[in-house]
């Protein structure tokens, strides 16, 4: 019922994107801490995939993609399994979208095929920042650089990239900016 409550929430929030909650480092099974860890550095390349490469090229090096979206005009997305999206305007990679989850609803991703090497993972961007992460050591990290409006999103420029972070909020946490813990990250090439 809680997961369902925390569903519906951010589903109204950040519609499309679907939130989930991710479980605290003292909760989570030994198996799961063992995910491998994949680093993003934006001045060069998103998840081992240098900027500015072709579809081919990401093809080529993950296999072939779980799903394709079209967006608006030619841009396209390529959906890996459940958590991960490139982003391809021009036949270039322009950017990406890594869940801790799901990137679409909880109904589909339950029916999407897992990827070998990109559907359990933890990320970590070239400044420390990384996947789980509370708000407060994100802050500390960034500085003045980071721009927010409320806790559930902020974004900043790192690299040739602007930034965007989601948060998801323990509540029993209290309020202080370690209850909101890094759920997702949305790269752009600028």
């Amino acid at each position: 019922m809680n997961k369902l409550f925390i569903f519906l929430v951010f589903s109204f929030l950040y519609f499309p994107s679907v939130l989930a909650v991710e479980i605290p480092d003292d909760l989570i099974f030994e198996s799961d801490k063992n995910k491998t860890l994949l680093d993003i550095d934006p001045s060069t390349h998103i998840l081992g995939i240098k900027l500015g490469s072709s579809k081919e090229d990401i093809i080529k090096e993950f296999g072939k993609p779980t799903g394709i979206i079209n967006l608006k005009g030619d841009s396209t997305m390529l959906i890996y399994g459940s958590r991960v999206g490139f982003f391809i305007e021009d036949n270039k990679m322009t950017g990406a979208l890594i869940e801790n989850h799901n990137l679409i609803s909880w109904e589909i991703s339950g029916r999407v095929k897992k990827h070998p090497s990109l559907s359990s993972f933890k990320w970590v961007l070239s400044n420390g920042i990384k996947e789980g992460m509370g708000l407060d050591k994100v802050k500390k990290i960034v500085g003045d650089k980071y721009k927010s409006e409320r806790n559930y999103s902020g974004e900043f420029t790192l690299g040739k990239c602007k930034i965007k972070l989601t948060f998801s909020h323990y509540t029993n946490q209290g309020e202080k900016d370690s209850a909101y813990k890094v759920n997702s990250i949305h790269i752009f090439v600028q």
